[in-house]
């Protein structure tokens, strides 16, 4: 075979390599989500990927070394999400209108991935890190907020500083999160008045009122 020949075949199997642990971590996702850590075995999520499971442990040495690069690969798409959302966010917002809009990508991040967060919930200590790394993000969307907030004066950053911030989205979070797990009536995940009074309550601690 010519070298030409050897340089046009392996951009494809280095695609198709691509695509088989996109395939294992989507399969990984999914399967930690309804299972929780303890209870997901590599046999369930190589069923679910369609492949054996000896193609699973070629790429993954085992169970916790394969949840930590789905924890890695989904905080670098949070990440991904959190510049996208800000680096697109409206200078004209005032901070209601701000607050409202990252509450609604919480609820939508929320609905997405609720079974993987409450995984992630229950390893504790069994995965050093992994709360870790998500946590990062956390601070990485604080951060955001609280530089396009206090850029442009709708918050004091004398009152309202990067910390404030992060207890205030961590909290927001958590309160979606539980309300994800018992979505039923008064309070529903993505009822109008569960957004608009969440986002009501985080603008008043960010911003609250001078007496």
């Amino acid at each position: 075979m010519s070298r030409k020949a050897q340089t046009n075949i392996r951009p494809a199997l280095q695609e198709r390599s691509r695509e088989k642990r996109d395939r294992l971590i989507s399969a990984g996702l999914s399967v930690f989500s309804r299972c929780g850590y303890a209870q997901t075995r590599m046999v369930d999520v190589a069923a679910e990927a369609g492949v054996s499971v000896g193609v699973l442990y070629q790429r993954f040495t085992d169970k916790r070394a394969f949840f930590e690069v789905i924890v890695g690969t989904l905080a670098e798409r949070l990440e991904r999400d959190v510049n996208e959302f800000f680096d697109e966010a409206n200078e004209a917002w005032d901070l209601s209108e701000l607050i409202e809009r990252v509450v609604a990508t919480l609820v939508e991040m929320v609905e997405r991935d609720v079974g993987f967060f409450l995984a992630l919930i229950t390893v504790g200590e069994e995965v050093p890190g992994a709360i870790a790394r998500i946590a990062a993000v956390d601070r990485h969307r604080a951060r955001r907020l609280h530089g396009f907030a206090a850029g442009r004066g709708l918050i004091d950053r004398a009152s309202t500083d990067e910390e404030k911030v992060f207890f205030a989205l961590a909290t927001a979070m958590r309160m979606l999160l539980v309300t994800a797990t018992v979505d039923r009536d008064p309070i529903r995940l993505h009822g109008p008045s569960t957004l608009m009074e969440l986002a009501r309550m985080l603008t008043g601690y960010l911003q609250p009122q001078k007496t």
